[in-house]
């Protein structure tokens, strides 16, 4: 599927405001800042990753040789359809390796409680575990120059600031929950044919983690007391009481 509308929302300062998913898409995080959570999620816990890293490099731009502006023609955040035209410079994002979920948490938690959508229900957010799942950021070009530029607007937008290793994204299309992307390895890959076809490839591996939440339906509670008074003597012997004489 192809990521192709970039968002245009500036990036802002390092804890901007909190702004509604509807406005924008994948989003950088700043270091202090709590993402909005939503009641709905488009994609599971995979593609939300992979959607999310596609989204924010399609936002992404870089001044390359002769000054020219590089950014990604095509963004793709699973293999494309073999009927798809190529188009230079293109990003993918995918995983070869199954994910895993860490339930470091054994007792799902309640994370977030929404307004109630009936009298007799509720709706909460529960975090069942956290999902962690190593990606290819899979960058094709169409010279040397532009392979190398294309790189390094990948390492610069995947590890943007000072206060931590990797980057944080806010993933409005999985229910508003934030995913920490760390870079883990970079290469080139030389294939024999490459320059007959006038392609250059290269790929950054990442670890990428989010929280794998459902959203629930319970019941509202209500506090009732029930009880009886009674007025019947206990049962039980009768008390005795201790005779105290006065000496003399």
């Amino acid at each position: 599927m192809s990521c192709d509308s970039p968002v245009t929302q500036e990036q802002g300062p390092a804890n901007p405001p909190t702004i509604p998913a509807a406005q924008v898409g994948t989003r950088l995080l700043g270091q202090n800042e709590r993402p909005e959570p939503l009641p709905d999620a488009v994609t599971d816990t995979h593609l939300a990753l992979t959607r999310g890293i596609a989204e924010y490099l399609s936002q992404q731009s870089r001044e390359g040789t002769g000054g020219r502006v590089l950014r990604f023609v095509k963004t793709f955040e699973q293999w494309a359809a073999p009927e798809m035209r190529a188009e230079y410079p293109s990003v993918g994002v995918y995983a070869q390796e199954r994910g895993r979920y860490d339930a470091s948490q054994l007792t799902p938690s309640i994370e977030h409680e929404f307004d109630k959508d009936s009298q007799e229900q509720r709706r909460v957010l529960v975090k069942r575990a956290e999902f962690v799942q190593q990606l290819l950021v899979d960058v094709w070009a169409k010279d040397n120059g532009e392979r190398t530029a294309l790189m390094l607007l990948c390492e610069e937008a995947l590890s943007p600031t000072l206060f931590m290793f990797g980057c944080r994204l806010y993933l409005p299309h999985y229910y508003g929950q934030a995913a920490i992307i760390e870079p883990v390895g970079m290469g080139y890959v030389e294939e024999p044919d490459a320059q007959l076809r006038n392609e250059r490839r290269s790929v950054l591996l990442v670890e990428a983690r989010v929280d794998a939440m459902a959203l629930v339906s319970l019941p509202v509670g209500r506090l009732q007391v029930a009880g009886t008074v009674s007025t019947l003597p206990l049962p039980g012997p009768e008390p005795r009481f201790l005779e105290v004489r006065k000496a003399g």
